[in-house]
């Protein structure tokens, strides 16, 4: 919800589970096999060639997981991919749980730490909170120490996705930030400094956090202008809506899904709008949310 890019820079981070969205590894049925369980095997096969050549906290029963792949275990999901919703953290959690020599009650710190290596496999860089959502099945709040214990979302909030009509491609997209930050240190600040106090405000249930996202939703697509690839969708929602939404990053941008927020409108009315320009839109429901207990990492 908050952190993607700030994350890595020490921000602080907020992430949800989602259950529409979600997967498992499997088995194919012989000979019944799809390409497209072909192609994921193969992914995996890359990945379990990757884990060989490194060491983790918690060490990888890779012989089991070299004996599963030659089954042709694949990656059963309908996450997805390149949409900012944590379709390779989904995986990576997925081959974590199943293959990692894991204790009954792990350190959650040494399972971000391999999980975010384990995710760098795709993207170069990662922070392990996608991976790590996905892992424990509950939301997180990285970077924080705030007094409570669980997570609602203001009454008059609503949260929702909105589909960019193109998939993204996260490497590049993290180099580029990492480029643009030490460029620009004084913008890099106030981008971090705005994403934590979204965050400390949302925890805190304030009712300005409206106004702290949408100061936020702006100050980001001014300074991250490449993440953002719908510039026709981006001034339509600034021209029509600009008083009631709010539309940030879902990952690492380039395509996928954008987050938006919007109050003192309805999600009816958010929807027919998008709907009008042929731009599908979900609602993340209060219920996938509310009265969850916090993680803090």
């Amino acid at each position: 919800m908050f952190g993607e890019y700030a994350l890595l820079k020490g921000a602080m981070g907020l992430a949800i589970p989602f259950p529409k969205f979600a997967g498992k590894l499997a088995k194919p049925v012989i000979p019944d096999i799809t390409p497209e369980q072909q192609e994921s095997n193969a992914v995996i096969v890359k990945i379990a060639e990757w884990i060989a050549r490194h060491s983790f906290h918690y060490s990888c029963h890779i012989e089991k997981l070299k004996q599963d792949i030659a089954r042709g275990i694949y990656f059963e999901s309908n996450i997805p991919q390149g949409y900012g919703l944590g379709s390779s953290g989904a995986l990576v959690a997925a081959l974590y749980a199943n293959y990692f020599q894991i204790p009954e009650k792990p350190g959650l710190t040494f399972v971000k730490t391999d999980l975010s290596q384990l995710e760098s496999f795709f993207h170069g860089k990662s922070s392990g909170t996608d991976p790590l959502v996905s892992f424990i099945n509950q939301p997180i709040c990285l970077n924080a120490r705030l007094n409570t214990t669980e997570f609602r979302l203001p009454e008059n909030l609503h949260v929702f996705l909105i589909d960019s009509g193109k998939p993204s491609h996260t490497k590049g997209l993290v180099t580029s930030f990492l480029q643009k930050s030490g460029n620009e240190p004084q913008r890099l600040s106030a981008f971090m400094t705005l994403n934590d106090q979204c965050v400390q405000m949302l925890l805190q249930q304030s009712g300005e956090v409206f106004q702290i996202i949408r100061q936020f939703c702006q100050f980001e697509q001014q300074f991250l202008p490449a993440m953002f690839p719908n510039k026709t969708l981006l001034n339509g929602i600034a021209k029509d809506l600009r008083p009631y939404v709010g539309v940030k990053l879902c990952g690492s941008g380039g395509g996928g899904f954008l987050l938006g927020f919007a109050q003192g409108i309805s999600y009816l009315e958010i929807e027919r709008y998008f709907t009008q320009k042929s731009i599908s839109t979900l609602e993340i429901s209060h219920s996938v949310i509310d009265n969850k207990k916090l993680v803090f990492i």
